[in-house]
């Protein structure tokens, strides 16, 4: 996926397209123990379910360019198993350095489906 030049990222809310309320806010503990909970929260997992679902919707505009969320989705996991393979662990912390980009929405989605957590 080419680099796109700086501009606002939109991001469409999966849960008010698909018609359904979005999840209700849980203390942390409890969502903790509940893992469908924190998938719904989970952006990474959200952008997957909508792959599988929709793949040609559009799922990203930046600078003119739409990205959809097979793209994005495909992008991503391609990110996120180069980081396991460079020794990344689920847990690690991750800095992103990056401009309002796709490919740093990307390096994101990957951190999160590695199992990291990012520092922007």
């Amino acid at each position: 996926m080419a680099e796109v030049a700086d501009g606002a990222v939109t991001m469409r809310c999966a849960y008010a397209t698909l018609g359904q309320p979005p999840p209700v806010l849980r203390p942390l503990g409890e969502c903790m123990s509940d893992s469908a909970a924190c998938d719904a929260w989970n952006l990474a997992k959200v952008v997957q379910k909508w792959a599988r679902i929709r793949p040609d919707k559009v799922a990203l505009r930046l600078g003119g360019v739409s990205y959809t969320y097979r793209e994005i989705d495909t992008e991503s996991s391609r990110i996120a198993r180069q980081l396991r393979e460079r020794g990344c662990l689920a847990g690690d912390r991750v800095a992103v350095l990056g401009r309002n980009s796709v490919t740093t929405v990307n390096c994101l989605l990957a951190v999160l489906k590695m199992g990291g957590v990012y520092l922007p």
